[in-house]
C-alpha cells in the first residue's frame, strides 16, 4: 500500500523544524523572589522546558512567570513544610 506524499516540502526539513526543542535542569534552592531571574536565564539559554529542584513551594499549583522577553508557565508541587519541591517551567509560545 502506497501513501501519497506531497513533494512540496521535503520530509527531512519538516522533521528538522519539529525537533528543535531544548530543555535543562536547574537547582534553584528557593523559587521565592527568583522567578523572573530564572526566566531571564532560560531566555538567554533558549530553553523551552526546565525541570527545577528544591523550589520550596508549599502545596502545588500553576502560575505564569514573566521575564523581559518571554513568559513561562510554572507547574510545581512541594511539601507542606516548605522543604524540597519540584517544578517544571514550560515556555509559552
Amino acid at each position: 500500500m502506497m501513501c501519497a506524499v506531497s513533494n512540496r516540502y521535503p520530509w527531512n526539513q519538516l522533521l528538522a523544524d519539529k525537533t528543535k526543542f531544548s530543555f535543562c535542569t536547574l537547582n534553584v534552592k528557593a523559587m521565592r523572589g527568583r522567578s523572573s531571574e530564572v526566566v531571564e536565564m532560560l531566555t538567554r539559554r533558549i530553553a523551552d522546558l526546565c525541570c527545577i529542584q528544591e523550589s520550596r513551594g508549599r502545596g502545588g499549583s500553576v502560575r505564569m512567570v514573566s521575564g523581559k522577553d518571554s513568559i513561562y508557565k510554572l507547574f510545581w508541587v512541594g511539601k507542606t513544610d516548605g522543604n524540597g519541591g519540584v517544578g517544571i517551567l514550560l515556555k509559552e509560545i
